[in-house]
This record gives C-alpha cells, sequence and structure tokens, in this order.
C-alpha cells in the first residue's frame, strides 16, 4: 500500500481512506475503513469518464449486477454510488497477497496449488457468468491468494460505450491475459475470460508470462497467432490449459464445464497453507473441443462433456462421414496441443472405417490454418500438392499431411509471403525476397534477396524507389519474376537464369504464363485519347525462350473494355453456343462480386497461346503471333483452361470452343466455376458453387459430388488443384466472411 497524495481524497462516502491500493485505467482504488473498523477496497472512477451520462447508467446496472454475484471466490459489493462526482464502489477487503506477488517472492505454484486454483478461478469465473458479467481482465495482480482459496477482484467495470477494450487492457498490464480474439477488436465475452483464465495458470505453473519479450506490438503479433511457449506447463496440467487457451473461442470450455473437468479429476480443496503445497496434481482428462461444420457445432458441447471424460469421438466420426482433419498453424501452442493429443487419459475410441476411393468421393477435409486462402500478386496463402498441405500465416510456412498431422514448419522473417508449387517443393516470396523450401521437410534450398539485386541495376538505370517482386509464373525449370524494371529467370538453386530489363527494347512487361518452352509476359501501354473520349488501354504481349530469355515475338492489342453489374448480371448470355453435353438452361448470372472477373491470365495449348482479359477471350498462333480469333463474353468470367484442344471458358456456365478455330463446342451450367485439366488432357474437373464435377472433352459428365454441406453455402471456390491420383478444392469464405472450419476439401480424381 501507498501512501495518499496530495490530490487523493480522505473520504470516500462513509468510508475513511487509509492509503492507496493501485490503479489503473479506470481510476484508483484505495484501502478504506468504516466507522467499527471494518477495511474495504474502494474504486474511484476517473472525473472524465464520469462527465459521461451514458457511462454513468451502465455503471450502476453493472454494480447491481454484481451484487449478484456470489462472495466465496470473489470481493462482494459493500456500498456504491454512481450518482457522486467521482462515482466509487467498495467491495470487501480481502487480505493476502496477489497471485502475481506470491510467485514474484515464492517461485511457481506446484502442480496441485495450481489445480485448486484453477477450481476456484472457474467458480468465480462461473458465477460471474451466471451474473451476466464478463470481468475483462482476469490477471495474476487480480487473483487475491489466502488460506481460503483464491479470490478475484477489480471487475472490468466501467468501460465506456466507445472506449476500447484492447487500450484498457493494454494499460492494466501484459497482452499475455487479453484473447487474441479482443486484440482483433471483438467484444469482451465469458470465452475471453476463460482464456485469461489459462493464462493466469500457466503463469502460476511456470512462473511466467505466456509472452514477454520484444515490445508490446510484438507481444500482441505473438499473441493473435498463439505463438506462445507452453513447454514449461507440468504435463498433468497441460490438457487443462491447453484448451483454456485455444485461439477460437468456441473451442474453450465454459467457467462451468471447467468446473465440472476440474472437479472430477480429484483436486485438493483449499485448506491453509494450499498454495505452498508441493504435491502434484493427478492428470487431468480434459476432452477435446467439439468438431464444427460451417461454423455449426456438429454434436453439443454438453454432449462431449460428460463428467470429464473423453467420448463421444467415434460418433463424431460417423457424423462428419469423412474424415475431418481440423489444423492451424503450427506454434508452441500447437505443440503442446499436439503433446496433449498424443497423452491419453483414457481408452481411445475405434478408428473410423476407411473411406471407400471411387472417382469423386471425398476423401477427407481440413482446415489450412491461414487467415486467407488468397495471396496478393496472384500468389497463394494454400497450396496442395500430392500428399502435403502447405500453408502461410504471418511469415510462417508449415505442412500438414491429409489426415492434419503437422508434419513441418519454417519461420521466416517477413509478413505476408505467397506460395506456389514447383515441383517437389514450394516457393514463397514476400515483397523482396524468394524462398524454396523442399516439401518433403520444410527445408530451405535457397534464399535470393531478388530486390536488391535489382535495386543496383535500377538505381543505375535512373530508378529511385526500390523494386518489388511482381508478378511470378513457374515453369518446369525456371521461375520468371517481375521486378518493374526487369524480369528475371532464377533456376532451382536461386541462381539468375537471365535478366531482360526495360531498356533492352520495348517494355518486357510482367510475367503472365510460362511452361518448359515459352515465358508470355504481359504490359499495358496506355494509348492517346480522341477527343471527349476515354483513353483505352492496350497491352503489349511479349513471348520469350525461356531458357534464353531470347525474344520471339511482340504483339500489341486492345481489348474490350468490361464491367460487370453489382451483384452479376442476370440471365444467360446472349448468342451462347448451343447447349450440349451436361446441364442445361444457366441458373442465371455468378453471385456477388468476384476478384477473378478483372483477371488478366494466360493458357499454352501444344501450338497456340490462349489469352483472358476481364471477360475477353483471345487466341495466338505461337509460331507467328497471328491473332486466330477473339470471342468477348456478356458475362462476367471467372476462369480459363486448355483441355485437349478444347478453351474452357468459366462465365455463368462452362462455355467450350475449338482452340484452333474458336467454333463453340458445347456447355454445361455451372456458374462461377473454377477449373483444372487432368494429366491426361482428356476430362476438365470444375468445381462451382455447390459440386464438383469431372467433364470429359466430347461434355459428358464422368462424375459429380456435391460439396459437403458444411461449407456448400458459406463457401466459395477459389482454386482447384490436382496430385497424386486427387482433387483438391481450396475454398474461400463467400462475400470475406470468417476463416472457414474447412477450406480444402479432397476428393479422389480416379
Amino acid at each position: 500500500m501507498k501512501p495518499l497524495g496530495s490530490g487523493d481524497p480522505v473520504v470516500v462516502g462513509s468510508f475513511r481512506i487509509l492509503g492507496v491500493l493501485g490503479g489503473g485505467g479506470m481510476g484508483r482504488v484505495y484501502l478504506g475503513e468504516s466507522r467499527s473498523g471494518r477495511r474495504v477496497a474502494i474504486k474511484v472512477i476517473r472525473s472524465e469518464l464520469a462527465e459521461d451520462s451514458t457511462f454513468r447508467r451502465r455503471f450502476a446496472r453493472e454494480i447491481a449486477a454484481i451484487r449478484t454475484v456470489s462472495p466465496l471466490f470473489t470481493a462482494s459489493v459493500v456500498e456504491a454510488d454512481a450518482d457522486a462526482d467521482s462515482p466509487w464502489v467498495a467491495t470487501t477487503y480481502i487480505e493476502g497477497p496477489t497471485l502475481s506477488e506470491l510467485v514474484s517472492t515464492s517461485g511457481k505454484l506446484a502442480s496441485g496449488a495450481v489445480l485448486t486454483l484453477a477450481a476456484g478461478l472457474a467458480d468465480a469465473l462461473a458465477s460471474i457468468h451466471r451474473a451476466g458479467l464478463v470481468h475483462r481482465d482476469i490477471k495474476p495482480s487480480n487473483v487475491i491468494i489466502n488460506d481460503l482459496g483464491p479470490h478475484v477482484i477489480d471487475f472490468g467495470i466501467a468501460l465506456t460505450v466507445d472506449s476500447s477494450n484492447l487500450t484498457t487492457s493494454l494499460l492494466l498490464g501484459t497482452p499475455s491475459y487479453i484473447a487474441p480474439e479482443i486484440i482483433k477488436g471483438a467484444d469482451p465475452s465469458p470465452a475471453s475470460d476463460v482464456f485469461s483464465l489459462g493464462s493466469t495458470l500457466a503463469f502460476a505453473a511456470t512462473g511466467r508470462h505466456l509472452v514477454s519479450e520484444g515490445t508490446v506490438h510484438a507481444q500482441i503479433l505473438r499473441m493473435t497467432m498463439a505463438r506462445f511457449d507452453l513447454a514449461a506447463v507440468p504435463r498433468e496440467l497441460k490438457p487443462l490449459i491447453v484448451r483454456c487457451l485455444s485461439p477460437r473461442p468456441k473451442d474453450r470450455p465454459t467457467a462451468d464445464e471447467l468446473a465440472q473437468i476440474v472437479m472430477g479429476s480429484g483436486v485438493v480443496p483449499a485448506a491453509p497453507g494450499w498454495f505452498a503445497r508441493p504435491d502434484v496434481a493427478p492428470p487431468v482428462s480434459v476432452p477435446p473441443p467439439p468438431i464444427t461444420l460451417g461454423g455449426q457445432r456438429a454434436v453439443s458441447r454438453r454432449g462431449v462433456l460428460i463428467g470429464g471424460a473423453l467420448v463421444g469421438a467415434a460418433a463424431v466420426g460417423a457424423a462428419v462421414g469423412a474424415a475431418a482433419a481440423v489444423f492451424r498453424p503450427p506454434t508452441t501452442f500447437q505443440a503442446a496441443m499436439r503433446e496433449t493429443a498424443a497423452t491419453p487419459t483414457s481408452t481411445p475410441p475405434p478408428s473410423p472405417a476407411p473411406v471407400p476411393r471411387r472417382p469423386g468421393s471425398i476423401l477427407w477435409q481440413a482446415r489450412s490454418g491461414t487467415d486467407t486462402v488468397v495471396g496478393p500478386a496472384g500468389g497463394n496463402r494454400v497450396v496442395v500438392t500430392g500428399k502435403t498441405i502447405v500453408g502461410a500465416h504471418a511469415g510462417e510456412v508449415y505442412a500438414m499431411d491429409p489426415a492434419g498431422t503437422p508434419l513441418w514448419h519454417t519461420p521466416l522473417p517477413t509478413g505476408v509471403v505467397t506460395l506456389r508449387p514447383w515441383g517437389d517443393a514450394v516457393l514463397v516470396t514476400d515483397a523482396a525476397t524468394a524462398w524454396l523450401l523442399r516439401l518433403a521437410d520444410g527445408t530451405e534450398v535457397f534464399n535470393a534477396k531478388l530486390a536488391d539485386l535489382e535495386l543496383v541495376k535500377s538505381t543505375a538505370e535512373g530508378q529511385d524507389s526500390p523494386p518489388e517482386i511482381g508478378a511470378i509464373a513457374v515453369g518446369s525449370d525456371w521461375a520468371f519474376v517481375g521486378l518493374g524494371t526487369a524480369v528475371i529467370a532464377i533456376d532451382r538453386t536461386g541462381a539468375q537464369k537471365w535478366r531482360a530489363s526495360r531498356g533492352d527494347g520495348p517494355p518486357i512487361g510482367s510475367p503472365l504464363a510460362a511452361h518448359g518452352t515459352w515465358l508470355l509476359t504481359q504490359d499495358p501501354m496506355p494509348a492517346a485519347a480522341s477527343t471527349g473520349t476515354p483513353a483505352a488501354t492496350k497491352y503489349r504481349l511479349g513471348l520469350r525462350v525461356a531458357g534464353t530469355g531470347m525474344r520471339r515475338w511482340i504483339v500489341d492489342y486492345t481489348p474490350t473494355p468490361f464491367t460487370p453489374p453489382a451483384g452479376g448480371p442476370p440471365g444467360g448470355p446472349q448468342g451462347a453456343p448451343p447447349v450440349g453435353g451436361p446441364g442445361g438452361p444457366p441458373p442465371g448470372g455468378p453471385p456477388g462480386n468476384d476478384e477473378a472477373w478483372q483477371r488478366h491470365e494466360a493458357v499454352f495449348g501444344t501450338t497456340q497461346v490462349v489469352v483472358r482479359d476481364a471477360a475477353e477471350v483471345r487466341a495466338f498462333n505461337l509460331a507467328d503471333r497471328g491473332q486466330l480469333w477473339v470471342s468477348t463474353s456478356p458475362m462476367p468470367v471467372a476462369g480459363l483452361e486448355v483441355v485437349g484442344g478444347l478453351v474452357l471458358v468459366a462465365a455463368d456456365k462452362i462455355l467450350t470452343y475449338s482452340l484452333p478455330n474458336g467454333n463453340p463446342r458445347w456447355q454445361a451450367a455451372f456458374r462461377g466455376a473454377r477449373m483444372i485439366g487432368t494429366p491426361d488432357g482428356k476430362a476438365v474437373v470444375v468445381a462451382s458453387e455447390s459440386t464438383v464435377v469431372a467433364i470429359d472433352t466430347n461434355g459428358s459428365k464422368l462424375w459429380e459430388t456435391a460439396l459437403p454441406p458444411s461449407v456448400a453455402d458459406i463457401a466459395a471456390v477459389d482454386r482447384v488443384m490436382l496430385g497424386n491420383g486427387e482433387v483438391y478444392v481450396i475454398l474461400k469464405p463467400r462475400d470475406g466472411g470468417q476463416p472457414l472450419d474447412v477450406d480444402v476439401v479432397a476428393l479422389s480424381l480416379t
């Protein structure tokens, strides 16, 4: 306790003020004494907050609610005045050190004492939540320890309507006790209190905060990524603490459920000196979080949490149908999560029956763990190749197998990165650097600071700003990187194969498409406008030999501008090719807006290359740059593919044209689709709003499979990939919604 200062009151209400206990973002806390000598803790709110009438009303409501909280493990309200010039609330004064002080002076608690602490805090939180309150500030300095058990103090009341919960929490303490969703802007909730409780238990068990090194900003970033160290948490407590610290709020137990779990483990009740006991806690049996489908619980949490036992997993597996592997970015938290899973506390359930493999059957589903599957500059945050799913999250690249088992993770000294598969490796890039990581183990093949190399050349050419990595095209042997001033080709060791700059003849352009023989580049060339007419945009295509960079030809053209109506135009295209094969009349235009509608892309055929600019498709002869044909769709186009002498265009339906002459062939009613040709060139796999279908080059349907109901209504298809006889459908939230519980679905191709 500190002595009173010149600005501190000497009397609050009927209480005499003895000293200062502490303070925070809401005001100061004093030690008060009643007329009969009873001691109380009095929080006096700052005057600037008191000027807000909305604040006063909320303050009064929350004091009334706090009066309903059980006083067994909390400081009960003795008296309060929400109408005073400086509103205040007096609660019972509890003698004893805070948990923070106790650990600082005596060291970490034994695991048996931590379990007793968990029981008391869970009971306290359950009582708070039943009163309709959220504490908002559970942390070691707000837990007082005495012989009767732990006591929760300093409710997070008196938040103004427009105040920042994050700012308030940071003023009061370390980011280690702030739930990730609060940092991201969500409102405090009972689940965020449980997260704070879990981090408090981790502190008691280890004597360390979850994060402590670096700036506050760095600590906040680590908390949002769940990159905190739980290695020192005793094994017997780890399942309990890991569940409380789950990054997703719905994966955490409620306070009531937590109390049931702890009490079911045989916890020793609080008794004099309980916090100094050296005993080891019994292993705590903690159920896994309930499996969710598309944001909805597949089973109720109550159905899984029965007496703290690990039950019901087999029934959940049967309800899901296929193996639903949910995976998040590998971190030290995830390592602890895997460790708890590897230490069963009860008889494991029988393994689900294997999924029968037939063309189109769903083999597995997974959550990649990235914040978004779509990356900048044409790259991606999730790629699937062979039997490996590779994801990127905040500078960390990681891999898992189809069952959801983590394989490896590689931290990179950067922020947002994008991924592109390249043979038996994955090419990772940010704005300046390229890495090649092996798919087998994540080891680094090369690390090339491409922008730094180009900076020397571009400065000599009068370029003021440093170049950044732009468009990238990956061929079989080389990757082609656009750097603004030049395009460079690198091989699988990261060595530069060749460089072509803007000073070398006509503008080099940006890489658009590549394969083993050719590189196609594209460069916008603003054209002069006629009087009263906006300038059109010309494009220059350049064809180069992939291995040497030698220019084969260039051609200029002006695509027709296309602006789709908001929400997607109704009806089907006029003058569409005759209907044949699968499907029927188109169901209408694609819903919403799709970034693919304005995309530039190109696909190589044997002797032709097909280029799409938004809704316009044209074919060129590779030998002499001659334009073979052009077709403009009145509907938004989402994708382009060349398969077996056909050009397939995905608009409100799949339209097909003969590659040599552009004659229409057949169409199929799958709107907003993504496509990929099979390796044998005899079929195309199409993933649309709710189905995945394989169609041969004659327009005959080979198989069709509905996407799982859990994702069909909330997900949109981003990409389709192939590998190892399987189809991988990469999903993204529809209309920019929350990350999906499942964003990769694998099907059998054969």
